[in-house]
């Protein structure tokens, strides 16, 4: 079970290492992709999820 929870909080953080670099090198595709968020529900909830899968073990 630790090894599941590990690595969910590790392919987080490199999701969120990847962002940082989309942001770097393209700004106006990373302000679109957060505005998805705001825009539709689907995008919002799925956000919410993934706050809900990798919160709790950090």
């Amino acid at each position: 079970m630790a090894l599941i929870v590990e690595a969910t909080v590790w392919l987080f953080a490199f999701g969120l290492i990847l962002f940082e670099i989309l942001v770097l090198t393209a700004k106006p595709q990373a302000i679109s992709f957060l505005n998805a968020f705001v825009k539709t529900p689907w995008h919002h909830f799925l956000e919410q999820t993934l706050r809900l899968i990798v919160g709790p073990q950090s």
